[in-house]
């Protein structure tokens, strides 16, 4: 939540030692949380060979899980076939729950939609995730799913609506303490000022993101970009 994928990979191999023999269902707990934080690090092929080596369970939330994070890895190496066999397989485990772990199926199946460019259908995903997280009360995937609409929205070229999104992802993650997300909305919303040729605005902004994300390409591409406009 606060950022720290390497802390969070370490303690999770810790656990996963000290539970692996003794307690399955603890040491497949820490597998999934070491597969979560390499994902955040972009570890996708070192992921899926760590999850590979652990029997993976037949049903219950652990499996869901374990198809999740292996489909969001396939879809990021962009293999993307192996992706959509992955998700089929969790969607098929989830039927008739709303579950946050089964949201976390739908998001990922709109990221896959995105990367396939079907933003339309990648945002009715997005869209429902979003009304879970609302319900759920859980503000920092309320955030992270305001995040997917801007992004889906900034593909459609709405970008009213990318920045509306992007906003109010902004003051949730701030109010919640999530750094990662509040980072990424400032980026998206100097992005969509950008788009909307409201160059001073986005400038401000992306200098914002590049100030608390560093040398991100992508930030720094669309930085260049406000600059040469202003």
């Amino acid at each position: 939540m606060h950022g720290d994928a390497s802390a969070a990979a370490d303690e999770a191999q810790r656990g996963y030692e000290d539970f692996q023999g003794v307690n399955p269902k603890w040491a497949w707990e820490f597998a999934i949380l070491r597969a979560r934080a390499q994902y955040r690090q972009g570890k996708y092929e070192e992921m899926l060979k760590n999850l590979s080596l652990v029997q993976t369970p037949a049903y219950g939330e652990l499996s869901i899980k374990t198809r999740w994070l292996e489909g969001l890895a396939y879809t990021s190496l962009a293999k993307l076939p192996e992706a959509e066999q992955k998700f089929v397989e969790a969607e098929g485990l989830c039927a008739g729950s709303e579950s946050r772990v089964c949201g976390n199926v739908i998001s990922a199946r709109g990221t896959l939609e995105m990367k396939r460019g079907r933003y339309v259908e990648a945002q009715t995903s997005f869209k429902r995730v979003l009304d879970y997280a609302h319900a759920s009360d859980d503000r920092v995937w309320e955030a992270d799913a305001l995040l997917d609409m801007s992004w889906s929205a900034s593909e459609l070229t709405q970008f009213d609506k990318a920045l509306d999104w992007a906003i109010a992802a902004h003051q949730i993650a701030v109010e919640a303490s999530s750094p990662d997300i509040a980072e990424t909305a400032l980026g998206d919303m100097g992005w969509a000022y950008y788009k909307q040729d409201k160059y001073s605005e986005a400038e401000a902004y992306l200098q914002k993101a590049v100030g608390r994300e560093g040398d991100d390409p992508t930030i720094l591409s669309h930085l260049a970009k406000a600059y040469i406009k202003l």
